[in-house]
């Protein structure tokens, strides 16, 4: 099949039912996604949306940087930081983050169709067009989906480099994959999935490749002016690489990895639903019995299964043993391959139907298609939805508190990047002894204290302000309901002077 795709590629371009009928997918996939945003657009950030969006703020307009976490990736904020100059922010880049995922449905169209058919490839572009991950977190000022197109991009500029000696997909594969570490540094992996997928397949070759240095050189150029920021921000140009805080490490207390792994593996159906989970494991048997079987590499069919192998392992087992904590949207990155894995089990079923008759064929793929497509769409629609106003109660403390005071208040919260980020005032946390907490009030250091349901403050908080009613009045309240019954976040005046 490799072979029939590098003829087509030298034969003159021509649009095939597969294609029509992909370009119907991407229509519908981006009036789903336009929908989402026209609903999500004004929705309020969480934590590390607004770690990052602070950020940005801060380059763009110096306001302060309280709650950034310094080992974080840099490249959202300073996209962001540009926009927020240029009169946009929130919006463009949730624009940005809509066409990056229909980007990323395109070129997993094509990867699939130059690992094995158009077939393959328009199977798998179905079911990605509708996975909740993909839809909930591009509506999300996350860099999660950025992560997947850098990733899928990547694996389609290296199938095309060593199936079809593409040169300038061999140079563009690294400066790729660099750029993006340096959004979400967990992109990183897919650069050990390509050096050793190199390794297998080109043997010798490699080391005499001179598209690879070139791509390497292309690649540490992309990468050289974030090391440079790091050198001049934290005296250590690879700092943020050695500070996650997410990592496992000796003696941190943590769920050990058989059961963030056992986690992982009882989430999985969760993902996409039954059906498509039994028929990922069947294409997953199905690459690993040709491996086993066939096992010489130079087998374009065993490389593609190779690649997908890896693509799928090396990041779940990353997370699942290196990681100290479980969240559904970390292995983001390995669903391509594995909706690749279930669209051929899937184009496997088909032949073998096709022979005895190639309607009921069609239909049962069609049919198969749709239930995976609506019920996984059906889900994203309620996740999104359900968390829609998630948190408007910290946006509204942190717009009033930016109304209310001066550049120069501090505010003590739970909630510190959201509060940076919508008040744009310095914030610091709630400390856990209250003598702590009472001698930053004598001192008159900070003017706010916010106390929510949403992000827990220590016990004692919530009970200070009744207990102290000459050091704090209450100032302003948002509540989870419109009738103002049920009280989500309180924002306290402090008064120094008592």
């Amino acid at each position: 099949m490799i072979a029939n795709e590098e003829q087509q590629t030298k034969a003159p371009f021509r649009l095939d039912i597969c294609d029509w009928i992909f370009f119907g997918v991407l229509f519908v996939a981006i009036l789903i996604r336009v929908n989402y945003f026209l609903i999500t657009q004004d929705q309020p950030l969480w934590w590390d949306e607004a770690e990052y969006m602070l950020k940005a703020k801060a380059l763009a307009f110096g306001t302060p940087e309280t709650g950034w976490y310094k080992s974080r990736p840099v490249l959202l904020p300073i996209l962001a930081a540009g926009l927020l100059k240029l009169g946009v922010g929130e919006v463009a880049i949730r624009l940005l983050w809509i066409a990056l995922s229909t980007a990323s449905l395109i070129f997993l169209y094509r990867l699939g169709a130059l690992l094995f058919n158009k077939r393959v490839g328009l199977y798998a572009a179905a079911l990605a067009s509708a996975f909740y991950i993909d839809l909930f977190y591009s509506m999300r000022l996350l860099v999660d989906l950025p992560q997947v197109f850098f990733v899928v991009l990547a694996a389609y500029l290296l199938v095309r480099a060593v199936y079809f000696n593409a040169i300038y997909s061999a140079w563009a594969v690294l400066p790729v994959l660099f750029l993006g570490t340096a959004m979400r540094f967990t992109v990183g992996i897919f650069i050990v999935v390509a050096i050793i997928f190199l390794i297998v397949v080109e043997r010798d070759r490699l080391w005499k490749d001179k598209r690879w240095l070139v791509s390497s050189l292309l690649g540490l150029a992309v990468l050289l002016p974030f090391l440079i920021y790091y050198w001049a921000a934290y005296d250590n140009p690879f700092f943020p690489f050695l500070s996650q805080r997410a990592l496992r490490t000796a003696g941190k207390a943590a769920l050990d990895p058989g059961q963030i792994l056992i986690q992982y593996i009882v989430f999985f159906p969760n993902y996409t639903n039954i059906p498509v989970t039994v028929v990922f494991i069947a294409g997953l048997v199905l690459a690993v019995v040709v491996l086993a079987w066939r096992g010489a590499f130079s087998d374009k069919t065993v490389q593609s299964y190779l690649l997908l192998l890896l693509w799928t392992v090396a990041p779940f087992l990353f997370f699942a043993l290196l990681v100290d904590h479980f969240e559904d949207r970390y292995i983001a990155m390995i669903f391509p391959a594995i909706f690749l894995f279930t669209a051929v089990a899937l184009d496997a079923g088909y032949k073998y139907l096709k022979r005895f008759n190639l309607p009921a064929a069609v239909a049962a793929v069609t049919l198969f298609l749709l239930y995976a497509a609506v019920s996984m769409a059906l889900r994203s629609d309620a996740e999104i939805a359900a968390k829609l106003d998630s948190f408007a109660a910290i946006q509204g403390a942190g717009l009033w508190i930016k109304a209310h005071s001066q550049p120069g208040d501090s505010v003590i919260t739970s909630s510190v990047p959201q509060n940076t980020y919508y008040s744009e005032r310095a914030s610091y946390p709630i400390p856990n002894q209250p003598e702590v907490f009472e001698r930053t009030i004598a001192e008159g250091k900070s003017k706010y204290l916010v106390l929510s349901l949403w992000e827990q403050s220590p016990s004692w908080a919530y009970r200070w302000p009744a207990a102290n009613p000459g050091k704090a009045s209450a100032a302003a309240a948002f509540f989870f309901d419109a009738e103002r019954k049920r009280p989500a976040a309180i924002v306290y005046s402090l008064h120094p002077q008592n």
